[in-house]
């Protein structure tokens, strides 16, 4: 793909004022808005990504559904000669290598619902802050009042009081903490 600067995709971000003032002169093709910030991406790196991934579901009895799934991702990136672009290589370890999720849900009876997920998140790094592999439990107890209406009793992440679960790698941030939470919902479908 050619571009105008030379061959690098490129996202220009303009005053507001000036957009407006070049959509209303779209009569005019040869006007361009000025650019207030040129910022050039270019993808200077190869690699290769292998993965796998499993799920499968089975209907234990009528009323009770369990579901379980497996991802296995393994990536080797690698910067092209003469890249300066260092931050983009840490993207091999900003992505877990395993992960795997089992849910069952389960209807009591009587409009009584009971829902459990236990997941497992591999480990990762992204700029070099180690986010640690985790094993995590949420629960619902759910009962609908009547057809429409829900109340529901909610517990996520409830094997620690707090881990650390993510970390964007474009923005230097501090990792997300995620804490215990045990809150009650009520949902009305109409």
């Amino acid at each position: 793909m050619k571009t105008r600067n030379g061959g690098v995709p490129a996202l220009r971000l303009t005053d507001a004022r000036k957009a407006a003032a070049h959509c209303a002169a779209l009569s005019h093709p040869a006007s361009d808005p000025p650019a207030d910030i040129l910022l050039a991406f270019d993808n200077n790196m190869n690699g290769e990504i292998w993965g796998l991934e499993l799920a499968g579901q089975w209907q234990v009895q009528p009323g009770w559904r369990l579901n379980l799934s497996y991802t296995r991702l393994d990536m080797a990136l690698h910067l092209d000669d003469g890249s300066m672009d260092y931050v983009s290589q840490s993207a091999d370890d900003a992505s877990p290598t395993s992960s795997a999720v089992h849910r069952s849900t389960l209807d009591l009876g009587n409009r009584l619902q009971f829902d459990s997920a236990l997941r497992y998140m591999g480990a990762i790094a992204v700029n070099g802050i180690e986010i640690e592999s985790h094993i995590e439990l949420d629960l619902r107890l759910g009962r609908e009042a009547k057809p429409g209406l829900e109340f529901s009793l909610i517990g996520q992440d409830l094997l620690d009081n707090h881990h650390r679960e993510f970390l964007p790698d474009i923005i230097s941030t501090q990792p997300t903490e995620v804490e215990r939470s045990i809150y009650g919902r009520v949902t009305w479908r109409y």
